[in-house]
């Protein structure tokens, strides 16, 4: 494996997470003096393979440079919405055979909240049960919990964990491509 494939490896999942983790929209979050820089850094990266990282970002049409930072193109947010949910995959490779059932009810004075919370969901793939019921296959109490956390919106949302999802298991399984076992 060479050097750079080991950087990009290391890399691109703690961006995505630090992305998640800012809802992929705030301009100057990736300013090399802000807090989100840092944290990259002490999430176990060196300086070097975060600004390296930024740069092969910002090569691929990811990242666009502004002043002394970066910030996501329209291109970059697609992209990170797509990768998303393969990193998540890789981090819970094998299904535990159970699924977790986001359910939320957020009032109308968090409406943007609300639309914050599902367009996370929609990123990562889960899938939609109703209108404000997810089904997600792989571990995300700690990400879920750290999400509505950040929005303010922990008390509207619950995760329940399940055997089975009644008669939409079948279209379940089919999204998330999971054979029955």
């Amino acid at each position: 494996m060479t050097p750079l494939i080991k950087i990009k490896n290391k890399f691109v999942p703690v961006f995505l997470e630090f992305l998640s983790a800012l809802f992929i929209g705030v301009p100057e979050a990736f300013l090399n003096a802000s807090p989100i820089y840092r944290a990259m850094m002490r999430s176990g990266l060196k300086r070097n393979q975060v600004d390296q990282g930024m740069r092969n970002l910002s090569r691929s049409g990811y990242l666009e440079k502004r002043g002394n930072g970066y910030v996501l193109t329209s291109r970059g947010k697609r992209w990170a919405v797509s990768r998303q949910y393969k990193y998540f995959k890789q981090r819970n490779s094998k299904w535990d055979g159970k699924w977790r059932l986001i359910i939320f009810d957020i009032p109308v004075e968090l409406q943007q909240k609300r639309h914050s919370l599902r367009y996370r969901l929609q990123s990562i793939n889960a899938y939609m049960v109703q209108k404000s019921v997810f089904a997600f296959p792989y571990s995300c109490e700690t990400e879920f919990g750290d999400w509505c956390g950040q929005l303010g919106i922990s008390d509207h949302v619950d995760i329940l964990l399940t055997n089975t999802l009644g008669s939409k298991e079948v279209h379940a399984r089919r999204h998330f491509d999971l054979a029955k076992e």
